[in-house]
């Protein structure tokens, strides 16, 4: 079953992989794969692309990385999660990668961000927020995310953590969904892959606005 046509138009300005083709058939080769060995069974997409944010789906692990925020962005990611939702029904799950120096998001626009954890609290296994820095940045978003989990106020399991690693083993313990384990070097590699993307889109030029 593919996801709903949700970004056929355009995707809040942000680049696709292939524009002629919907995003969600944007399939990745992961290192492994293209060694010419199955890593894994699961199946990585990436989604969006944008100046700020990438987003893709590992099976049912939704994957963002940030680099900044915008009312564009959140609701591109808002939109992205429900269609995971719609697609799969329950047992998904959301890594979100906030990358160093990047700026907190304004106030305007950071319920938009568990918005559909709120929407569909039955529906989302686990979140977890991995931040790879430290001092005040590392304790910013620690208590900037654990704050907008409290505010959503649903029992979704959730963990900030300081590393991706850490946080794949806290989701690997509540993705019990049927399909693939979660494969930690996978998810990992799909984190790398989806830095690539943003790295090639701000050497393009393009932005999400």
């Amino acid at each position: 079953m593919l996801l709903p046509p949700l970004f056929a138009g355009n995707v809040a300005r942000g680049r696709r992989i292939h524009p002629h083709r919907p995003p969600w058939r944007n399939r990745v080769l992961l290192p492994g794969e293209q060694a010419g060995y199955r890593r894994s069974a699961m199946t990585f997409e990436v989604c969006v692309v944008s100046e700020v944010c990438a987003l893709g789906w590992l099976d049912r692990l939704q994957i963002a990385v940030w680099r900044g925020s915008n009312a564009h962005a959140t609701d591109v990611f808002y939109r992205e999660m429900k269609a995971g939702i719609s697609r799969f029904g329950s047992g998904v799950a959301h890594l979100a990668v906030i990358e160093p120096h990047t700026p907190l998001p304004p106030p305007e626009i950071r319920m938009s961000l568990v918005r559909a954890f709120k929407e569909h609290p039955t529906a989302v296994s686990a979140v977890s927020v991995a931040f790879e820095g430290q001092g005040f940045f590392a304790s910013a978003i620690h208590s900037l995310a654990t704050g907008l989990m409290l505010m959503a106020n649903t029992r979704i399991p959730f963990r900030p953590c300081s590393s991706v690693a850490d946080s794949v083993e806290f989701l690997s313990k509540h993705l019990t969904a049927p399909g693939a384990p979660l494969n930690p070097r996978v998810c990992i590699d799909a984190v790398e892959e989806l830095r690539r993307q943003l790295d090639r889109q701000r050497a393009g030029g393009a932005t999400l606005q």
